[in-house]
């Protein structure tokens, strides 16, 4: 009887440890945004082909394949949630007012996301951070929720992580042209939808 109440103990600490080991799985929403182009009230945009972002636990990831929109740092919006801690992406895009895809590889480095993901940040500590917003709850605090990629011309991409209101940049990357667009332009611009040049 000994022998299975130790076998019966052995195997409930060893389910027990596993559990405690066991990671909750980020929860957070893409989004993508744009600057003014060339000092106007024009926004730069770009159109998102195919694209992939790589997670710490293998589950599928990537931008939705629609036009950036917003203001530089903040889309404006956020599409559906995806899990999984970002690591990687890599992402090639149409610069509509560049006539260029362009494709950029980005290495979010794989410790420094593992904590990023788990931290809480403030008000104060945002890249979008000004005095004004104490006085609209400013001092309030943010677990990680987003992935912001930010579009520029000549292939600038920024990310930024957010957490609840606020943003925090996490790199700047550079893309490079894409020289051989001819698929690329055919799968993105199928003949029954809008051509390159609607864009």
């Amino acid at each position: 009887m000994d022998k299975f109440l130790n076998i019966f103990v052995i195997l409930l600490l060893t389910q027990t440890i596993s559990c405690q080991k066991m990671k909750e799985i980020p929860t957070w929403k893409p989004s993508m945004c744009n600057p003014l182009y060339s000092n106007t009230d024009e926004r730069f945009s770009v159109q998102i082909g195919p694209n992939e972002i790589t997670t710490l636990e293998g589950i599928e990831a990537a931008l939705p394949g629609l036009r950036s929109s917003g203001y530089w740092g903040d889309s404006g919006g956020s599409f559906s949630d995806l899990q999984g801690t970002p690591i990687a992406a890599d992402v090639t895009y149409f610069s509509n007012h560049e006539d260029k895809f362009y494709r950029v590889k980005m290495d979010f480095g794989q410790q420094f996301m593992e904590k990023a993901v788990a931290e809480i940040h403030y008000s104060s500590e945002s890249d979008m951070y000004n005095e004004n917003q104490a006085e609209l709850g400013g001092g309030l605090k943010g677990g990680f929720d987003k992935m912001i990629f930010g579009f520029a011309p000549e292939g600038m991409v920024v990310v930024w992580r957010g957490y609840g209101a606020y943003r925090i940049e996490l790199g700047r990357y550079q893309a490079g042209v894409v020289a051989d667009d001819k698929d690329l332009e055919k799968n993105m611009f199928p003949d029954d939808g809008m051509s390159r040049a609607d864009v």
